[in-house]
């Protein structure tokens, strides 16, 4: 069986977790890669597939294959739910709906397992962590300008998973665009706010996830940032800058920071924990194995 998700480019902790994660809790279990996108949807592999950490769930999910399916959400693209998968956990609710499941299997996102392994103990270093979607690396230069001016800790979603979760876990407080800067927060007992610069594309996800843990999701706005900038637009990114400090500062000293209550997470824990016993039953006795 093959670990299947989405493989960024430049990087993505929220994506990265997987080749990080799933090998830690079942060694053994996995042989190598398949990476979401076109290429593997056409491809024509009766190789069994685990589904985890991402917002996957959708057309270029090969077909063929067997497939379980661990905590993963809809959000992008045409939801789809395939009679050859076994729906362990889904991300939250919304997934649950959209793909006609049984509420029960709407747990979580599958990284609060991260919870499960042995961490360090570090020392609090850091008063505020602040945390940009991924999709922003490359503005990161003038987030990290923003950063250092407020006294801020930068840190970059495209770092790997344990330089990430070790400066969370150094943080009082991360303010995060990136939905996993959250997740990574919520899991390790770090208070967090989220932020938004665009709409339209990331809510429903960030809905669902929250959902899951009882939770509201009550983004403050931001202004987008762009790295390539005309000499005419130079000014323009600059007080966009200023602004954004401005509003950072005051969602950190007003906006009452998050945090799902220890009940709610360590429930959706155990049962995570519960699922991921019933599939390593599943895997040992056959159950994915090409008819």
């Amino acid at each position: 069986m093959k670990i299947y998700y989405y493989k960024h480019p430049l990087g993505n902790v929220g994506d990265d977790l997987n080749a990080w994660l799933w090998p830690r809790l079942l060694p053994d279990s996995f042989h190598g890669y398949t990476y979401h996108g076109a290429e593997a949807a056409k491809a024509d592999d009766a190789e069994p597939l685990f589904i985890g950490i991402g917002t996957l769930l959708n057309e270029l999910v090969p077909g063929r294959c067997n497939k379980a399916v661990f905590g993963t959400g809809t959000g992008y693209g045409e939801p789809i739910r395939h009679l050859n998968a076994k729906y362990y956990a889904v991300r939250g609710p919304l997934t649950a709906m959209k793909l006609g499941l049984d509420p029960k299997v709407a747990v979580t996102d599958g990284a609060a397992l991260i919870a499960t392994l042995a961490r360090p103990s570090l020392p609090t270093k850091h008063k505020v962590s602040i945390i940009p979607h991924h999709g922003s690396s490359e503005e990161t230069r003038r987030w990290e300008t923003i950063a250092a001016r407020m006294g801020l800790n930068f840190i970059n979603p495209s770092r790997p998973p344990k330089e990430v979760i070790d400066a969370i876990l150094a943080s009082e407080l991360v303010v995060t665009e990136a939905m996993h800067g959250a997740i990574l927060a919520d899991t390790l007992r770090v208070p967090w706010i989220p932020y938004l610069t665009t709409t339209g594309r990331h809510e429903f996800k960030w809905h669902d996830w929250c959902a899951s843990l009882a939770l509201s999701y009550d983004p403050f706005r931001l202004h987008p940032l762009y790295r390539k900038a005309s000499l005419r637009t130079e000014f323009n990114q600059f007080i966009k800058q200023e602004l954004n400090c401005q509003k950072l500062a005051h969602a950190i000293q007003r906006k009452k920071p998050v945090l799902s209550s220890n009940v709610v997470f360590e429930s959706r824990l155990r049962t995570l924990q519960e699922k991921l016993a019933e599939f390593q039953h599943d895997a040992a006795t056959g159950y994915f194995e090409p008819s």
